[in-house]
């Protein structure tokens, strides 16, 4: 299916956008509740420390764009493996031309009217003077 070096890659692709996904989320919850407290007391150092988590999410997503191409391309160097029909096309073509011929055939010779429905005079029943009629061959109340 799919060459191990390139599964390798896929599989450090996807954690890397996770650490990209963690990274980020922490530099969110850092803005909108502040810094915690081991990064210290002294603003200038926390604003500094709340820029790296950023930077840190920053090199995750650049490092996760050169693996997804570096997979990308792997994937695309591979040769392309040829899959084996799982129908014969001889025989799905000639049963398509004989279920074509046989739709024909009754579309052709419609014995019972003009609607494609067999046994019918070509509109809906219950409709014209045939509506209390009994249906062909009997089926009527007994005489």
């Amino acid at each position: 299916m799919h060459s191990v070096p390139a599964q390798a890659l896929r599989i450090l692709y996807w954690l890397v956008l996770l650490a990209f996904n963690a990274a980020l989320a922490w530099w969110v919850s850092m803005m909108v509740s502040g810094p915690p407290a081991f990064f210290g007391t002294d603003p200038e150092s926390r604003a500094d420390d709340v820029d790296a988590v950023l930077g840190l999410a920053g090199c995750l997503l650049l490092a996760a764009v050169v693996l997804w191409a570096w997979t990308v391309h792997l994937d695309g160097a591979e040769p392309a493996q040829g899959y084996r029909p799982q129908t014969d096309p001889a025989a799905w073509t000639a049963q398509e031309d004989g279920r074509r011929r046989a739709a024909a055939g009754r579309t052709v010779g419609n014995p019972g009217g003009t609607d494609g429905k067999p046994g019918g005079k070509g509109g809906k029943r219950g409709k014209g003077g045939d509506a209390g009629a009994a249906p062909p061959g009997g089926g009527g109340p007994a005489e």
